[in-house]
């Protein structure tokens, strides 16, 4: 099969099976006080346990805001999250923000995309690379108006 072939074919099953089905979940429910890294780590297990990926949004009402975190998030899978332009995600110079890791099953793909977000004060730790995001080997990562 011709590679262009190969990735028109996996861009529809990505569109028609796997995010058809996918999990979205939001942050806040409409004010700053509603969005911690609580809410932010209960509405990414949603997103990143679920087989199919998902969208993770924010509603922490009109003004921007700061979620501060103090543990490094884990990301595998198809998974979006979009700030809307109004949130920072504060790593406190204490933990780096994302691990961007690869699936157990090599035909399984992690494809993770980072909208409309800032990505404040993260830190490796001892680790020579990746102080706000770590990427690792065998994933896919894509920023879109994104501020690091």
């Amino acid at each position: 099969m011709p590679f262009i072939s190969r990735i028109t074919l996996f861009v529809v099953l990505l569109c028609t099976g796997r995010m058809l089905h996918a999990e979205n979940a939001v942050v806040g429910t409409g004010t700053p006080a509603s969005c911690t890294e609580t809410t932010f780590n209960a509405a990414l297990a949603l997103v990143v346990n679920d087989i199919q990926g998902g969208t993770l949004s924010f509603n922490c009402g009109p003004d921007p805001d700061i979620i501060l975190l103090s543990s490094v998030k884990a990301l595998t899978g198809v998974v979006i999250i979009d700030g809307g332009g109004k949130i920072t995600l504060d790593g406190q110079d204490v933990t780096r923000i994302f691990n961007i890791n690869p699936r157990p099953n090599p035909e399984d793909v992690t494809l993770v995309q980072l909208r409309n977000i800032t990505l404040n004060r993260g830190n490796s730790g001892a680790e020579p690379f990746g102080g706000a995001v770590l990427v690792n080997a065998g994933t896919t990562v894509t920023l879109d108006r994104v501020v690091i």
